[in-house]
């Protein structure tokens, strides 16, 4: 029991510092640091906020659920992300063009993408020429949300407050609050 305490209590420890330094490299401001487990890839171009208590997973140990990939976020010029107080992620990938808002205690499951752009042009002959014409729109994840494993939530989609997620899901429309949607794509399923 002594031992575990103590592995626990070194890797507390050893996520502040990693947090800190990850967070400072990449100009992320952050009211709290969070708690990181594994490394985590960021780009970031614009603007990163923690708004309070975060824990992120990022290592195929830290999850049971497993988990295919680490936690990365990449963000163009002039685009923002911001995570709220009491959230959670596992092996999330977000890329931000314009803006993603993850609400309050708000739960992300393994292999999650968050993507509120197409990341590529459609038009063949604008991909080769790569100018730069891709389509974006915010995300808005509300507060108390729990999304499943495996998710993709595209551009332009709002999650209301206490809405669930279920996993495989792919969502390209709104959800409501207090409703559970799934499926490819996602539908709604029943209210709460």
């Amino acid at each position: 029991m002594i031992i575990k305490r103590l592995k626990l209590f070194i890797l507390c420890i050893v996520s502040k510092i990693y947090s800190y330094i990850i967070l400072r490299i990449n100009k992320i401001e952050y009211t709290s640091l969070p708690f990181i487990r594994g490394r985590i890839y960021i780009w970031n171009n614009g603007r990163i906020v923690f708004k309070g208590k975060t824990i992120i997973n990022s290592s195929i140990k830290s999850n049971t659920v497993g988990m295919a990939k680490p936690f990365s976020i990449y963000t163009h010029k002039k685009s923002i992300v911001i995570f709220g107080n009491n959230t959670g992620f596992s092996g999330v990938s977000i890329h931000c063009r314009e803006y993603i808002q993850i609400g309050d205690n708000t739960i992300v499951g393994a292999n999650t993408s968050i993507w509120d752009n197409d990341l590529h042009e459609i038009d063949y002959l604008e991909r080769l020429n790569e100018s730069g014409n891709i389509k974006s729109a915010p995300i808005i994840i509300g507060n108390n949300v729990f999304i499943g494993e495996g998710c993709r939530i595209l551009k332009g989609v709002t999650i209301g407050d206490r809405s669930i997620i279920g996993a495989g899901s792919i969502v390209t429309k709104t959800v409501p609050p207090d409703e559970i949607w799934a499926g490819n794509p996602a539908k709604f399923i029943k209210k709460i």
